[in-house]
């Protein structure tokens, strides 16, 4: 497996909806690109840099980084996804929603099942992990 030595992330908007682009460069093989298209209100790296998640107005995708393929779609929830974190160690990612559900989700990406949902706190339009992966913090308005 070839060793990641650069990532740059573009976002771009057309007609109402963003690109983003990342082009990995690595030590074995030429610059790739490869685009994820629809809109995006946030982006997080996960999986050690092999995935992308989006969240917008219908869903939690995530995206192999490499080839732009989506491989999961987190369900379940109802109202815009504003935000979406992936855990340090790559195995769970929060989402929020709000003017829906106004909840946070916790998921398994493995499968994307959803593991909790947190109500109480409305609005929520950012969310994070701790750099332990231990505590969640929300933010809102």
């Amino acid at each position: 497996m070839a060793t990641a030595l650069a990532m740059r992330v573009g976002l771009g908007t057309r007609g109402g909806e963003v690109t983003v682009s990342c082009t990995m460069i690595t030590s074995r093989q030429p610059p790739q690109a490869a685009r994820y298209e629809g809109d995006a209100w946030s982006v997080s790296f996960g999986g050690g840099g092999k995935w992308v998640a989006t969240s917008g107005p219908d869903a939690v995708k995530v995206w192999e980084v490499e080839t732009g393929k989506e491989i999961r779609k987190f369900e379940g929830r109802a109202g815009s996804v504003y935000s979406v974190a992936f855990s340090p160690d790559g195995r769970r990612a929060i989402s929020s929603s709000a003017f829906g559900d106004d909840a946070i989700h916790l998921w398994d990406v493995e499968s994307g099942a959803e593991l909790r949902r947190l109500e109480g706190h409305s609005n929520v339009f950012a969310v994070a992990f701790s750099s332990d992966g231990k505590r969640i913090l929300s933010g809102s308005p």
